[in-house]
């Protein structure tokens, strides 16, 4: 996940996994919806935190919170169908962040009060403690503690990025492990659970898809989820195609965009509004078609911290609204139009 102010390719931090042979049994999942043209998911780590509080400027803090309810989510004329979030696995546990637990439940009662369908993608990030599941019994755990506290999550991506270097990271064989438990748990469950979640953007792609795939069960999932963030930033279609001749039945399998992004910032490479708009017009006027995706989410919507965003080596910018000085309310730059359609 491009998520700001994350920085990948730290070391990574985990225990030994050792996880059990992959569970017996296929996955039920959902029937195919109509493909989409459109964005109509917003992935954003940071929904719950959307009323505001810009510092010093109290008077700020509820006009974007309105405009997204009345326009973006509810409204007649809204896209915006599905909320996405990525937490670390084990945050029942209390794992993660600092009040990553309280920062879930604000996305998850902000979801629902937007009449969003809520989307889950696990994940171990490099923070304190953080570690990737050592034994299946840990994920089954820890999926099954999630489910209990917030059974309205419809959909369950196994491992958030588990091809990309840094602390996501795991081998295709327990990438697929994980997913094999998530198919089991949504079999019972009644859930979706889309197969890979992988990124465009990491090295050797199609040698980790390919042994991703051997390692599932069932083999053949008809759901894959893609980011697409190299296909975005080259404005090309060559990673997209890559992955497609790497499915299972690439004429019929379902794809899921579960990030895609245009970028404003990159690791501190400044590319400025004209950029993003150019990219996130290809991005809905040329990936969106090709891929005819059952959803596609867009990585983010506003960036979270009531400042001028900054252009830094450890920051990824791909928001669509952002203050333009501290304190400032969040305004649209020119690619909101695009991507969510005017």
């Amino acid at each position: 996940m491009d998520r700001a102010n994350a920085t990948h390719g730290r070391p990574l931090r985990r225990a030994a996994v050792v996880l059990a042979a992959a569970l017996m049994g296929c996955a039920v999942l959902a029937d195919r919806a109509a493909a989409v043209d459109h964005i109509d998911g917003i992935s954003d780590q940071h929904l719950g935190g959307w009323a505001g509080d810009f510092a010093g400027a109290p008077a700020l803090n509820a006009p974007f919170p309105g405009s997204f309810a009345g326009g973006w989510a509810g409204g007649p004329l809204s896209r915006i169908r599905l909320s996405r979030y990525v937490v670390q696995w084990d945050v029942m546990d209390g794992a993660g962040y600092p009040d990553e637990l309280a920062n879930l439940e604000g996305w998850y009662a902000q979801t629902l009060a937007l009449g969003l369908t809520p989307e889950l993608a696990l994940a171990n990030y490099d923070c304190a403690g953080c570690a990737a599941p050592a034994t299946s019994a840990d994920y089954t755990a820890a999926l099954q503690a999630i489910g209990e506290r917030f059974p309205a999550i419809a959909v369950y991506e196994a491992w958030n990025e588990p091809n990309l270097p840094g602390s996501f990271f795991v081998s295709p064989v327990i990438a697929a492990s994980l997913a094999n438990i998530t198919y089991a748990y949504c079999a019972v469950r009644g859930c979706t659970a889309p197969a890979g979640d992988l990124s465009d953007a990491a090295p050797g792609f199609a040698t980790y898809m390919r042994a991703y795939e051997r390692a599932l069960d069932p083999h053949d999932p008809d759901q894959w989820a893609i980011h697409l963030y190299r296909a975005v930033k080259d404005e090309s279609l060559r990673t997209f195609e890559l992955f497609r001749s790497l499915l299972p039945h690439p004429d019929s399998d379902h794809v899921w965009l579960t990030e895609l992004g245009a970028y404003y910032c990159e690791f501190g490479r400044l590319r400025g509004a004209a950029a993003q708009e150019r990219s996130a017009g290809f991005l809905v006027h040329t990936l969106i078609p090709a891929a005819d995706p059952v959803h596609a989410f867009y990585f983010q919507g506003v960036w979270p911290f009531g400042e001028r965003p900054p252009c830094e080596a450890g920051t990824q910018d791909t928001a669509l609204y952002a203050a333009g000085h501290d304190g400032g309310p969040p305004l649209a730059r020119p690619a909101a139009a695009l991507v969510l359609g005017g």
